[in-house]
Formats: structure tokens, sequence, C-alpha cells
């Protein structure tokens, strides 16, 4: 066969073609070219023979002696696994063909061998294939620097003893953790307790019921529960399941603003019977609530809703009850009947009234999805907006809670906002992951600033939740590092991972948020399902900081969400690199 001389690059691929079709079937034949360079072969690397790679490196460069022409027929291997390959571009884009780019996926401390085959590339201007390939290197384990300080540099010294409780085990031991159930209880900790006979060094608690507290079922201002898994040695966790009003319909107006101190003596009050208060009343429908804006609360404050009319509670439970912050009025048929006669009063004492609003639907519009949801991350931040009305609102509230915590000398880890991008690619489950990374982060930065600046809150230690996934895979640093809030605002970096498989170390995750954050902040399992094996970990030098482990019980109290996890928490206690509560000191 006659294989003419080829006179430009664009005739090159079916001369290839051709060649490549006449060599596969005369193994033994060699074709030379008159002027093509002889010897193709690779004169550079990017990662010396026998040494180490950073094991976030994606792609090994190769540098030949001339243009080149990928057989995309032919793949190169890494440990015996097919590898991509393409031309590498330089600083302004163009093509350069005397590049090839491989890419790689790598593990800390792994060794490996690249093999790039004799039939892989060949020179333009040549029939003949390169030379084959062979790198042997060794892919680096993370690196960690120095752990930074709490970002609030007037929190409490208990956050501060917790805080550098983690530091000095990080590497070292790993926390256990679990949620107590979102119900503001301990129920499945003390499921674990009593199935292993140890109890979690964290027990997670959620604000998710937030809009129907206080109320007989539940009370966030009541801390029974959490001070006494903090006085017997473990260290709670709060995260937020964030329910907001699904579209502006629901704010239906305000009844009064203004600033209305209420005294201890119950000398107090707000009275909303005039003209614009009783149009709204009659736009009210069973479900919707009455929200108090209270600021300035003191410990045993009161809250109390009054017939403007008669002076009497409007319901016997509603006469008076105790308030940590913002507090609700929910509206049924007898409400209705009241608030539509004679109007609203607002009493109590030891706290100030700035606003008292009407919302429609209650519960039954409030919603932490981002399907079907209206709410605007990025308006959360803008003043005048609805949605910022209800962040303000909310955020007051949640404040006040957590001042009952401080004011008892109990820190927490405080995890808002998890998991906010969802997938990157198919699109957020969170309405705080609805308006992209950028209003995530002005959201976070936002709440950062009223809680720690604006209400005093010195006892959070600030965990900031990642999302690991991009269409079904895992995100590369670059994603995740656009997501970041910022280190000036976040003290932890943890990740949410649901594996099918028991004790598996996932260390691909933790190599990813390591290299977002340098190494600079602690990496924690904020929230799984089947637990992480500490030694499997350990070895990847991948050991977090600690786990808590979220849960689902039926009514009997018998566990059914995950694998059965009494053999999974008893064979991960009986590691000596974790630590359970009674291990370590925190009171």
């Amino acid at each position: 066969m006659e294989i003419m001389k080829l006179k430009n690059l664009k005739s090159w691929g079916m001369a290839l073609a051709i060649g490549l079709f006449a060599t596969a079937c005369e193994k033994d034949t060699t074709y030379n070219v008159p002027g093509a360079p002889e010897g193709a072969k690779v004169t550079a690397c990017s990662v010396a023979e026998g040494g180490k790679v950073a094991y976030t490196t994606t792609q090994i460069l190769l540098t030949y002696n001339a243009d080149m022409v990928i057989n995309s027929s032919v793949s190169p291997t890494l440990n015996g696994n097919a590898v991509g390959m393409a031309y590498a571009t330089t600083e302004s884009g163009e093509t350069n063909r005397r590049q090839v780019a491989v890419s790689v996926s790598l593990s800390p401390g792994e060794t490996y061998e690249l093999i790039v085959p004799e039939r892989a590339l060949a020179a333009v201007n040549s029939a003949a294939f390169a030379q084959p390939f062979t790198l042997r290197f060794t892919a680096s384990t993370p690196e960690f620097g120095t752990i930074d300080q709490l970002t609030n540099q007037h929190a409490t010294a208990e956050a501060s003893k917790v805080y550098g409780l983690f530091v000095d085990n990080y590497g070292k031991k790993m926390f256990t953790g679990s949620m107590g159930d979102v119900a503001w209880g301990t129920d499945y900790a003390d499921f674990l307790n009593a199935q292993t006979g140890a109890y979690p060094a964290i027990v997670g608690f959620d604000f998710i019921h937030l809009a129907s507290s206080p109320s007989d079922w539940i009370d966030y201002g009541d801390i029974t529960r959490i001070k006494d898994a903090w006085t017997k040695g473990s260290i709670p966790a709060i995260s937020w399941h964030w329910a907001v009003p699904t579209s502006s319909a629901a704010v239906k107006g305000t009844l009064w603003e203004g600033t209305q101190e209420m005294p201890s003596d119950w000398s107090g009050w707000v009275m909303m019977n005039d003209e614009a208060a009783m149009s709204l009343f009659a736009k009210a429908e069973i479900g919707d609530v009455v929200e108090v804006y209270a600021e300035n609360v003191v410990a045993g404050a009161q809250g109390s809703f009054k017939d403007a009319g008669t002076w009497g509670a409007v319901k016997p439970e509603y006469e008076y009850f105790n308030i940590s912050g913002n507090f609700t009025l929910p509206i049924d048929e007898d409400v209705l009947a009241t608030l539509q006669t004679s109007g609203l009063i607002v009493s109590g004492h030891d706290y100030t009234v700035t606003k008292v609003v009407l919302r429609g639907g209650g519960g039954s519009t409030l919603s932490f999805s981002a399907e079907g949801n209206a709410f605007s991350c990025a308006n959360a931040t803008v003043a005048g907006t609805w949605e910022n009305d209800v962040v303000n609102a909310d955020l007051s509230k949640v404040a006040g809670y957590l001042k009952r915590l401080q004011d008892a000398g109990i820190p927490a880890l405080f995890r808002p906002l998890h998991e906010a991008a969802g997938d990157y690619s198919w699109g957020p489950w969170f309405w705080w992951g609805n308006s992209g990374v950028e209003a995530t982060k002005a959201l976070w930065r936002y709440m950062y600033d009223k809680l720690t600046n604006e209400y005093g809150l010195n006892n959070l230690i600030w965990v900031w939740t990642m999302q690991s996934q991009d269409a079904g895979a895992l995100a590369s640093a670059q994603t995740v590092a656009a997501a970041y809030p910022g280190s000036d605002c976040v003290d932890i970096v943890g990740a949410d991972i649901y594996p099918d498989a028991t004790l598996t170390d996932q260390s691909d995750v933790f190599y990813l948020l390591n290299q977002v954050v340098g190494g600079k902040k602690m990496v924690a399992l904020s929230e799984c399902g089947n637990l992480v094996d500490p030694a499997k970990a350990q070895q990847k030098n991948a050991l977090w900081s600690f786990f808590m482990q979220w849960y689902d019980m039926d009514e009997s109290g018998t566990y059914c969400h995950f694998n059965y996890p009494g053999d999974q928490w008893k064979t991960v206690n009986q590691s000596p690199i974790v630590l359970k509560r009674g291990d370590y000191a925190v009171n």
C-alpha cells in the first residue's frame, strides 16, 4: 500500500486511519514517510519517575518531540484501568498538539503505574506510532496546616473549651455522635445507649418545628433535655430544617409596629382594635397565625393574648405562657370569632414588642423544601422584602432560644443551611439553595453577623456543611470552594454522606473538603447514615473530627431507617480511637 506524503494536518486524520488499519493487518510492516519525524517520544513529564504528586492532581502532562495525533481507540491505563487523554491547551486557549493531558483520579498514599501504550499516539507526518511511555509515582497524603482559632473572638469559656477539645484530638481520635430526635428530645441517643451501653459524645437537636414553638407539645425555650445531656458530658449539636412561608401571600399584613416595653409588673400592652387592624382580622382564616416580634427578652418572660373587648384570655392556654423570643397565636374557629368581633391585645412582662403581623396558612404553608417554594434566598438578605421580614423574625426567635443555652453556660455546634447545593448540576432540595451559591453565602454571613454581633451569641461553634455531589459524582474542589462562605465565619467544615455500605472511610469526600480549606479547618462527618470505620479512615489519614448519625424510629421505638445500628455502634465504640460520653471532660 502506498501512503502519500501528508501536505497538511487536515489530511492526517484520514492517513492515520489508513495507517492504523494497515498496521493492524500487517503487524510486521513499517511505513516510513519522507520528511516525517523519527522516534516520536515523551521528552518531558509533569511528574517525575518514582516521585510524589499531590493527591488532588487531576492531570499528568506529557510533552512530545513532535505534534501528535491521538488514537481514540487506544487508551492509557492507570493501575490497569483505562483513563482519558486529550490535547493540552496554551495560556491563550489554543490547542497544543505537542503536549497531552492524561486524566487521573488519585487517593493519598497510593502507588500508581501510568502506561501510555504504543498505539495510543502517532506523530503528525508519520505512520509510526510514538514510543510507549510508563510512569510510576505515589500520591501524597493530605496536608494539614495549623487549625484556625474560633472565629468569634468573644466566644464563651465553654465554647472555647469544647472547640479546643476537638482541636487537641483532631487526626488522632474521632468523637461519636447521633441525633436525639427532631422534637427537641434525646430518644435516639437514649436508644443507642440502651443498645450498646455507651452514650454518644455529641447529641443532635433541630429547630425544624420553630413555627410551632412555644406550644404544649414543643417549646424550644425549655432547655431541660439539652441541659441534662450537657451536664452528663455530651456536646449539643443544633441543626435547622428552616421552614418558611412558601409564598408572599402567607404574609397578610402588619397589625402593629413600633416599640412597646412590657415591664415586669404587666403594665404594658399593645391594643389592636383600630380600623386597620380589624380590616386585617376580617381577612383572617382558620389556620392563620398572629406573630409577635419580641426583643430584649429577659429570662422568665411571659406573653399573653387577650380579647380586646373583655380583657380576658382569648383562650385559657394563652392567658400567659413562657417566651424566649418571637411567639405566635394559632387561629382556630374560636380565636377567629374573637379577633373579628373584638380585636386583640398583646400583653405580658419582661420583653419589648416591635411588631405584630398576621400570617396566612399557619404550618400548612411552611416548608423547607426548594420545590414549589417561592421564598427566594436571594431576597432573604434584602431589606424591605417579605422574605427578609421572615428571616429577621425567625432569627430573632432562634436567638432567644440560643440565648437561654448561653445563659446556662451551654455551648453548641450550630449547623444551619446544610446541604444547600443539593446536587450542583441537578439542583437544590432546600430553599436556601434555590438562588445559587452566592445567595446562600450571603445568607450565611447575614446569619453569622446577626446572631454573633447583633444578638451577642458567643456560645456557638459554626459548622458549615458542604455538598459533595455534582451530577451524581464527586464535585470538584473548585466547585465546592465557590460555595464556601469564608474562613472568617466558619469554625468547622462538614459533609453529609449516606453510603449504602457500612463502616466505610469516605476518604474521597474528606480529602475534597480538606483541600477546599487548605487543612486549616477541622473536617467532620456532620450527618451520616451508616457509620464510618475509624480505623480505615485513620489509615487513609482521613480521620473525621466527629460524625453524627441521623435517625428514624417508628412509633414503637424500633429503629428502622438504616441498617440495624447496634452492631455498627458496638464495633465503632470498641475502637481505641473514638471518644464517647465519659471519655473526656467538658464541664
